[in-house]
C-alpha cells in the first residue's frame, strides 16, 4: 500500500468572509447620522456572530494519516475509522422538502459512520480523501464517482 501522508483538511472560510463583506458594506451604507449607535450596535454583533462561526469552522476537520481517517466536529467530538475497517464509500442525496443535500458518506465493517459535506471542502482537498480511500482500502467499495474524483475528474455539481 502506499503511505499517507498526514493531512488536516479544514473547511473552507472564503464565503463567510465574502458574506461578513458585504453586510458590513450594507450596514455602511444604511447608517445614518440619527442612527449610529444602533448601526454600531447592529455591526458589532454582525462581527461577533463571524467570529463566533470562524472559531466553529475553524474546530471542523478531516484528518488523513497513514492509519486513518479522523472526522473532528465543533465541539471536540472526534469519529475514527482506520483504513482496514471501511467497507464502503459513497456521495449520497438527501431530499427534503424541496431541496436536496449531497453528502459523502465513508462506512465501517462495524457500522460506524463518517459523514460530512463535500460543499464545505476544497476540491484539492477531495481530492487527497479520494486519493486515501482509493490507495489505502482496495477491498471497499468505493463509488465511481469517487474514483474519478481521485483521477481529478469532479461532477459538475462538487463546487
Amino acid at each position: 500500500m502506499i503511505p499517507v501522508s498526514y493531512q488536516e483538511i479544514s473547511v473552507r472560510k472564503t464565503p463567510l468572509y465574502i458574506i461578513t463583506a458585504f453586510l458590513l458594506l450594507l450596514i455602511f451604507i444604511l447608517s445614518d447620522t440619527k442612527n449610529a449607535d444602533v448601526m454600531a450596535w447592529i455591526a458589532v454583533s454582525v462581527l461577533f456572530i463571524v467570529v463566533l462561526l470562524f472559531y466553529a469552522l475553524s474546530k471542523k476537520k478531516i484528518i488523513i494519516d497513514n492509519n486513518a481517517i479522523i472526522q473532528q466536529m465543533v465541539f471536540g467530538k472526534q469519529r475514527t475509522l482506520s483504513w482496514n475497517e471501511i467497507k464502503s464509500s459513497a456521495l449520497n442525496w438527501h431530499t427534503h422538502g424541496h431541496g436536496a443535500n449531497l453528502s459523502w458518506q465513508i462506512e465501517s465493517l462495524t457500522a460506524k459512520r463518517i459523514s460530512f459535506d463535500p460543499g464545505f471542502y476544497s476540491r484539492r482537498s477531495l481530492r487527497a480523501i479520494a486519493e486515501a480511500l482509493t490507495s489505502k482500502c482496495p477491498n471497499a467499495t468505493i463509488d465511481s464517482r469517487i474514483k474519478k474524483m481521485a483521477e481529478g475528474k469532479f461532477p459538475w455539481y462538487i463546487f
